[in-house]
């Protein structure tokens, strides 16, 4: 069987379950509606409802595999109609799939269902659940190309960390850092990453996190065109916390600085090479590293 095959009995199968459902929650309603006569024999509502729920859940499972949304977006929803009636249902997990599917078509629709997802978790306390929400909503407006929601998503998030776990609040920040040097926000972004660096250095699990974290902190800094903050910052962070005060990008960071200072084009092309050769920098590192040599070789500059 061909792919094309397999996809075409996919959706005749799907079909064929959503035809089953709507017989079923027909016959679900009339007895609903006949309850108060006791004339009433075999299945129940709920039990009809039920069955219904699984038949609408494998569609559109099949509706997505064919990746055929429209289809599965109008089954969900149905679903989402029926659980309603049913004690103990799921209904938020079917608003959240409808999200999803309206998120692989990159419509905006998707963020309506989500924010209704999170909605019923906040209403609910069940706040361990939020930050897949907001990570949803968040990965679509990157998909789409709107790094301006994205940014407004993330801080919306933040603005709610004593709901989320401290461990995704990081993540989240440093999602928010990223999408400011995106925009060349560099201030914005040494902000958060001085806030992150200062956090993990004082936990023994993540303290060596608080390296890359200072790292960037300062080469936000110099991408800023910023040298002297720069460094000042880094003898800060040396000064105050002794587990930064000698490692590969504490002396990195110092020897990029006194080569800009010595107008030495040669000794920072040098010192990046021969750290990253054992420690790697990052392509975010490297574009702004870049930049900086860029800017910091127009002409010699004084960090006095």
């Amino acid at each position: 069987m061909t792919t094309t095959d397999q996809d075409s009995e996919y959706f005749l199968v799907a079909n064929t379950l959503v035809d089953e459902a709507k017989q079923l929650i027909s016959k679900a309603n009339n007895k609903v509606k006949l309850w108060f006569t006791f004339i009433l024999t075999g299945d129940t509502a709920d039990e009809l409802y039920t069955d219904a729920i699984e038949k609408l859940t494998k569609a559109s499972t099949l509706y997505r595999i064919n990746k055929n949304h429209q289809k599965e977006i109008s089954t969900l929803v149905l679903k989402a109609s029926v659980e309603e009636k049913v004690k103990y249902s799921n209904v938020e997990k079917t608003l959240e799939s409808i999200g999803d599917a309206y998120s692989a078509i990159g419509d905006i629709l998707a963020v309506e269902f989500y924010k209704r997802v999170l909605n019923f978790y906040k209403n609910n306390g069940q706040f361990d659940r939020l930050h897949k929400l907001y990570q949803k909503i968040y990965e679509f407006y990157i998909g789409i190309g709107d790094n301006s929601m994205a940014i407004s998503t993330l801080r919306d998030t933040l603005e709610n960390d004593h709901l989320i776990q401290i461990n995704y609040i990081n993540k989240f920040k440093e999602s928010l850092a990223i999408l400011y040097l995106k925009n060349d926000d560099y201030l914005s972004a040494q902000s958060i990453y001085d806030t992150l660096g200062k956090f993990h250095i004082e936990s023994i699990i993540t303290r060596n996190q608080a390296r890359q974290e200072f790292m960037m902190s300062v080469i936000c800094l110099m991408a800023n065109e910023d040298f002297v903050g720069a460094r000042n910052c880094l003898n800060t962070y040396i000064n105050s916390y002794t587990d930064f005060a000698d490692v590969p990008q504490s002396r990195l960071l110092g020897k990029i600085l006194d080569s800009i200072e010595e107008g030495s084009e040669e000794k920072f092309a040098t010192e990046l090479s021969n750290y990253d050769s054992h420690d790697k920098l990052t392509n975010e590192q490297v574009r702004l590293l870049l930049r900086i040599k860029k800017i910091a070789f127009r002409e010699e500059i004084s960090l006095c």
